[in-house]
């Protein structure tokens, strides 16, 4: 088997606000995850507060030959980071938004 070779840094900052309606809130936010390995760092925050959800996303992989023997390891970090990319934000209506929704649906 052969290693593999990542041959550009991937490293990235982004933040994401979320602008939430009149009565939506978060009624379950993800878990944040730190991951600080010797294939890269990356790390996922989440919060709510003010109408708004605030995801902040940052990774930074170097240049590097993982080797057959570090593959399964390297998978791992990356199954991690792909876990943590899809967890859900589940959002909850209250009812004065609801009505709003309904009502709006009815005409």
């Amino acid at each position: 088997t052969y290693p593999m070779l990542l041959n550009s840094v991937l490293s990235e900052r982004t933040v994401f606000h979320l602008h939430l309606p009149d009565g939506v809130t978060a009624a379950a936010l993800p878990h944040d995850l730190v991951i600080n390995s010797e294939f890269g760092e990356y790390a996922v925050r989440f919060s709510e507060g003010n109408r708004q959800l605030n995801i902040t996303r940052e990774f930074n992989i170097p240049v590097q030959l993982v080797s057959a023997e570090q593959f399964p390891a390297f998978l791992d970090f990356a199954r991690r980071i792909d876990d943590a990319e899809r967890q859900p934000i589940t959002l909850s209506i209250g009812k004065e938004a609801a009505l709003k929704s309904s009502s709006s649906a009815a005409e």
